[in-house]
């Protein structure tokens, strides 16, 4: 199933529909006429959480909707996105937020409403996600480790892992030099860790930093570090 992923600049400007009663105003109007025409809303959406943004992954397959309107905040934040041209089994995909106009940290309920760009709207579809950020990051704990030992002979360093902190932590990242002063950067899968690594060609006097890294749900789209933490190598 392909995926169509645009990235969404936020503003900080909120759009609305027309009207100033409500985002059904414009289905009054029909009601009044005696039938009611809806544009398709969106048949099924995922709130991905990220990092001070969010990513809508969202399915609609009625060829008359246009434009799609996305609204949380109690509909004090939104942006209004033109839907592009697609299969009715295709994923679209919005990155919302970003380093001029972040998400904040919260819960929260997005509200969906496809237009034809014009009269025609549809019903609310609604999803609700969390947004991590400072919070979250400040709750972290690095991995603790037990006992390191450096082996001469092939400038080998072993440390040995005490048990996770987390069951969002989904790795290490372990930074040292090489015997050539190579910069050696490596990421350790928690699920195949183990309580133990061995080093090899390791520059002892540039020291072994690591950080552990965790994710807030299984399909967010951001990864959270820890601060580095010094490995004392005797």
């Amino acid at each position: 199933m392909k995926k169509i992923i645009f990235k969404i600049i936020l503003f900080g400007v909120i759009f609305t529909i027309a009207g100033c009663t409500g985002i059904n105003d414009k289905h009054d109007m029909y009601l009044k006429a005696g039938e009611i025409n809806y544009i398709g809303r969106a048949d099924s959406a995922k709130f991905l959480a990220g990092n001070q943004r969010f990513k809508l992954r969202y399915w609609i397959t009625d060829p008359r909707a246009k434009v799609m309107n996305i609204y949380w905040s109690q509909k004090k934040d939104s942006v209004v996105v033109a839907i592009p041209t697609h299969r009715p089994l295709d994923a679209i995909d919005l990155i919302i937020g970003d380093a001029q106009k972040i998400i904040a940290e919260n819960n929260y309920t997005i509200q969906l409403l496809s237009t034809d760009g014009g009269k025609l709207s549809s019903i609310v579809y609604e999803k609700i996600g969390n947004v991590y950020g400072p919070k979250y990051q400040s709750s972290l704990n690095n991995r603790l480790y037990t006992l390191v030992k450096y082996t001469i002979v092939g400038s080998i360093v072993t440390i040995n892992w005490a048990g996770i902190t987390s069951d969002k932590e989904i790795g290490l990242e372990i930074s040292y030099f090489g015997q050539d002063n190579t910069p050696v950067k490596t990421k350790l899968a928690t699920a195949s860790l183990g309580a133990q690594t061995i080093l090899s060609n390791v520059n002892k006097a540039m020291g072994i930093t690591y950080r552990t890294m965790f994710l807030p749900e299984p399909l967010a789209i951001d990864t959270f570090y820890t601060i580095s933490k010094t490995v004392v190598i005797p």
